[in-house]
């Protein structure tokens, strides 16, 4: 559902599957989620930069002017890029539990 929402603005290519990014992404804090979406809706705008802008700057004004789908290759690559924060710390919290009980 979190991914549902928040990539609700963005258009999707149909083999996107907020479900199946759940599944992807299991031990993904909020925040983490938050910035995964963001990368993925950030990928097809960099790909529409790079068709209106060439590297040394100059614009293309033939260019098509609409920003394209997140495609399954934009998630793959998102998750390549970015990992789960909370894991980082499951240990050091386990063991603090183990420890010292909840609170």
């Amino acid at each position: 559902a979190i991914f549902s929402t928040l990539s609700h603005p963005h258009r999707q290519d149909g083999d996107v599957s907020p479900g199946a990014l759940a599944e992807m992404t299991e031990g993904y804090s909020g925040a983490d989620a938050m910035l995964l979406a963001k990368e993925m809706a950030m990928r097809p705008l960099r790909r529409l930069m790079m068709q209106i802008e060439d590297d040394d700057g100059n614009t293309n004004p033939s260019a098509c002017m609409e920003i394209g789908p997140i495609s399954s290759d934009d998630v793959h690559a998102s998750l390549a890029a970015s990992k789960p924060s909370a894991r980082l710390y499951a240990a050091k919290y386990t063991k603090w539990s183990e420890e010292y009980g909840s609170v």
